[in-house]
């Protein structure tokens, strides 16, 4: 349990070093969008009372995760855009064709991204056992990062680490983007089958269709930190299922261990989940704070983990790709483009609209369903001190 908490903590690596510009939404200018939520017609027939129709005859949300993770299918075949593999030299050719195969599993479960943007950007794919000088290597020997020396520069990036890392990389060049995994010593094969999908997924919110004029935004500024997760989470763990033969059990087990006393109420609300500080509406929100949330007990990466079994019950694997995650661009992002400027928008009016469109209600409905599945299943489990 110790390793696998470890892994967690290093993922978040892959979330903090995304620095392309977001896709620019095709729709209305910033005039037009109001805090208070316009008549407009949701997307959904409401907040969900069942579960998603991949779900079957589910009873429970973990079988229904399961159950819509185990069936989920690529829509289109194989993923249109082109892959290039970067692979250093002690990286044998099973484990390399092990990384293809996760690589295209995950890709071609991206299709609601891809839609969206209008294309499949050509990825690179880094992969690194062989220390930090040939992970220096082998990001400075590719153009598209040529301007993002804070790789292995900065202290605790992704090739200065002296453990593990994953990190999705930015590009210089439009409609590219990667993602690194950086290994000293073991645990080669987690990092295939669950580091490398969660990057992959990342990599897809830094990808800019069109260019941002004057803004250099990074995805984590759009919504809370934990909406960033769900989309990965997915992927990575239906490739356990799929490929390994993995459970929800097995892996659920390693998020509950208990009995335990909590240290906070586990509330994806929680304003230390917040977009990263840059705009006005990120402060007004609450004060981002990853560190503390990975202190806590439990901690922030089991309440992701089971808000993503959550939200794949409920609307299935593809509905963050699909529907939030446009939404948001849509409807959140012009507001916070704005805020740069000005000063203006605040998050909560903001993210309100994102859910009226999409289930005519307030975000609030999903962050206190979620909250009260997490904490049901720690209480399960035999954890205490919540309110």
């Amino acid at each position: 349990m110790k390793m696998f908490r470890v892994l967690l903590v290093l993922l978040l690596a892959g979330c903090g070093g995304t620095t392309a510009p977001v896709p620019s939404p095709t729709a209305s200018p910033v005039a037009e969008v109001s805090p208070t939520p316009t008549p407009v017609v949701p997307l959904m027939n409401g907040f969900p009372t069942g579960f998603a129709p991949c779900a079957g005859n589910a009873k429970t949300v973990k079988q229904a995760a399961y159950n819509c993770l185990r069936d989920w299918k690529p829509q289109r075949g194989e993923y249109q855009g082109e892959v290039v593999y970067h692979f250093s030299p002690s990286l044998s050719p099973s484990r390399q064709a092990k990384i293809k195969e996760v690589t295209m599993f995950t890709l071609s479960r991206t299709e609601g991204f891809v839609e969206y943007m209008g294309f499949s950007p050509e990825f690179h794919l880094f992969f690194n056992i062989d220390g930090k000088e040939e992970c220096k290597r082998m990001f400075q020997s590719w153009e598209g990062t040529k301007n993002k020396t804070w790789l292995w520069d900065r202290e605790g990036s992704l090739c200065t680490s002296d453990s593990y890392g994953g990190q999705s990389v930015g590009s210089d060049i439009r409609k590219t983007n990667s993602a690194g995994v950086n290994i000293q010593g073991d645990g080669i094969d987690w990092w295939i089958y669950h580091g490398m999908p969660h990057e992959i997924l990342v990599s897809f919110f830094g990808v800019s269709a069109e260019p941002v004029t004057g803004i250099q935004a990074r995805s984590l500024e759009i919504g809370q930190l934990w909406v960033h997760y769900l989309a990965s989470r997915a992927a990575w763990q239906a490739s356990g299922i799929q490929l390994l033969g993995e459970s929800l059990d097995q892996y659920q087990n390693g998020l509950l261990p208990g009995p335990g006393k909590a240290s906070w109420q586990p509330s994806v609300a929680d304003p230390r989940f917040c977009p990263q500080p840059g705009t006005d509406m990120a402060m007004r929100c609450g004060k981002f704070d990853w560190g503390s949330l990975m202190a806590e007990e439990p901690n922030n990466y089991a309440l992701i983990d089971l808000a993503s079994q959550y939200v794949t019950a409920k609307f299935g694997p593809e509905w963050v790709q699909r529907q939030l995650w446009p939404a948001e661009i849509r409807y959140l992002w012009p507001v916070m483009k704005q805020s740069y400027v000005d000063g203006s928008g605040d998050f909560r009016p903001a993210i309100d609209r994102v859910a009226y469109k999409l289930w005519g209600g307030k975000w609030s409905d999903l962050e206190t369903a979620i909250d009260a599945y997490a904490v049901g299943e720690w209480r399960k489990h035999g954890w205490t001190g919540f309110k």
